[in-house]
């Protein structure tokens, strides 16, 4: 409204989002599952609803809807929170689901990796499958072998083939006439929604169900791309003149060349919104917009980035030239240790803001100084190496309590340690020497800077490494591995206990 600005703030306790792309529709779930929304939370549904789906929540914010014999899981499987099984679901053997939804009668075979994903009803996933950071839409097939990377959305019936891969931010559909129905395109102006009738709705309805059809001889199938046993094909933004304005004078090439780049722009735009999107780099395309007075970069202009990296969630990118950690490190170790821990705090704060860091960055930072504050030898042994680090926790301890915010910075902080042990000099020598990382890992826990949760969802994550590798030689090593054996059994102690009082309460006050 001209200078001002009109806001509605929410009250201590309110939470308010607006869904309009998979990638909102992903993070509001993911929010749901972690309680921010309490106390509409899956065990605790509105009234009415309770009497449909039913779900218990159990450890690591896992909801399972909890019909007599509804939902099976293998017993070698691992299921991480958060995540929401609905009713009448398998999950097979050796199976790693994160962060993800799976809704009611779904399969799930053996050896399949589920993360950040959303798997709609009646969904069919057979064996050694791996989808990252997709949406699988109602009754859709994924066969044997086959790879669904992040920002895909399979639709609704569609089957992908037996050991196909593919491309990032692939949205598959049956429907034949993409032009006229797009069932992907629900980016709409509000304004639109307000014209239309229930009468319009329900044709618009029947034309869609006419449209996209089950049967493959029905539907024109891209077999190079969803494999000869496959059905859909890839689906596209449209490009039409009434994108962009035509003039007589423009030739057919410069036409040709403005529908490819609108095209082109469509693209970018879709997968924008797509879970696991980096938007990064569309952030410094448009700052370099502003600067040069530009409305829109070509692509050859647009700073790239990788999309074939993998982006885990721990993941991020940064202004070509600017090692974050690296500098990050060294603000750590010019700190000067005479002065309070929290002035160092504060800058590593000012320069996380600065440079778009996160909290995971600051912590391996950390980790990576207090490290190379230890002046090891080739004659180092795993007493003195575990003497030196407890020493420098009496000061850094503090420090790394207030980065890490969550179980994210936790893991991190671990995997920074397994890097160095890994690699290369005086310090990963020391820490690969069994048994000096795992009493790092200890000393960390017994300080409380790592959580079993933490722990054990690293050891999760490195079960499938080779033993021959430099990370499977140091996570299979005796010594460690007795410790994660005694850290699993502790926690489950733990929540044993903890459900055993709750239970006592509960009896004492029935008796009353």
């Amino acid at each position: 409204m001209q200078n001002k600005i009109h806001a509605s703030l929410l009250r201590p306790n309110e939470y308010a989002a607006r869904i309009h792309d998979p990638r909102t529709y992903h993070e509001v779930s993911m929010d749901l599952l972690k309680r921010w929304c309490y106390p509409l939370v899956p065990d605790n549904l509105p009234s009415g609803y309770e009497k449909i789906y039913r779900y218990d929540m159990h450890r690591r914010l896992v909801y399972v809807e909890k019909k007599k014999g509804g939902t099976k899981m293998g017993r070698s499987s691992d299921i991480i929170g958060p995540c929401l099984v609905g009713s009448a679901c398998f999950v097979g053997e050796d199976c790693v689901v994160k962060g993800t939804v799976i809704g009611h009668h779904c399969h799930i075979g053996n050896d399949v990796t589920i993360q950040s994903s959303h798997l709609w009803e009646n969904v069919k996933i057979e064996d050694n499958v791996e989808i990252n950071q997709s949406i699988l839409c109602s009754g859709c097939v994924i066969k044997r072998g086959a790879v669904i990377p992040r920002g895909c959305i399979i639709g609704s019936e569609c089957v992908i083939g037996e050991n196909v891969k593919l491309p990032e931010f692939s949205r598959i559909t049956l429907c034949r006439d993409m032009e006229e129905d797009n069932q992907f395109d629900d980016f709409h102006d509000d304004d639109d929604f307000d014209e239309i009738d229930n009468s319009e709705e329900s044709t618009s309805e029947d034309s869609r169900n006419n449209c996209c059809n089950k049967g493959s001889e029905e539907v024109e199938t891209d077999h190079a791309l969803v494999g000869e046993d496959g059905i859909g094909q890839l689906w596209l933004p449209s490009a039409n003149e009434q994108d962009f304005d035509v003039n007589e004078s423009d030739s057919e090439s410069e036409v040709s060349n403005d529908k490819t780049l609108t095209l082109s722009k469509s693209i970018e735009w879709v997968k924008s919104r797509s879970i696991g999107y980096n938007p990064t780099g569309m952030f410094f395309n448009r700052m370099k917009a502003q600067e040069e007075g530009e409305d829109y970069l070509s692509d050859e202009e647009s700073i790239k980035v990788d999309d074939n990296q993998h982006h885990d969630e721990l993941s991020c990118t940064f202004p070509a030239g600017v090692d974050i950690v690296k500098e990050l490190k060294l603000i750590c170790l010019e700190h000067d240790v005479a002065s309070p821990i929290e002035n160092l705090r504060i800058e590593l704060n000012s320069f996380k803001f600065s440079q778009n860091a996160s909290f995971s960055d600051c912590v391996t930072g950390t980790i990576l100084a207090i490290l190379e504050k230890i002046e090891t030898t080739s004659e180092f042994g795993t007493a003195k190496l575990i003497t030196e680090f407890k020493s420098e926790l009496k000061y850094w301890g503090g420090l790394i309590i207030k980065l890490c915010h969550g179980i994210e910075e936790e893991v991190c902080m671990l995997t920074t340690i397994e890097n160095v042990a890994c690699g290369s000099g005086v310090m990963g020598e020391a820490l690969s020497k069994e048994p000096a990382f795992r009493f790092i890992l200890q000393t960390l826990h017994d300080e409380e800077l790592l959580s079993d949760e933490a722990i054990l969802l690293w050891a999760s994550e490195r079960k499938r490494l080779n033993k021959e590798s430099s990370e499977g030689k140091l996570f299979f090593q005796k010594h460690t591995q007795d410790f994660l054996d005694w850290v699993e059994e502790a926690s489950g102690s733990d929540s044993d206990s903890n459900s055993g009082s709750d239970s006592g309460s509960d009896s004492g006050s029935d008796s009353l």
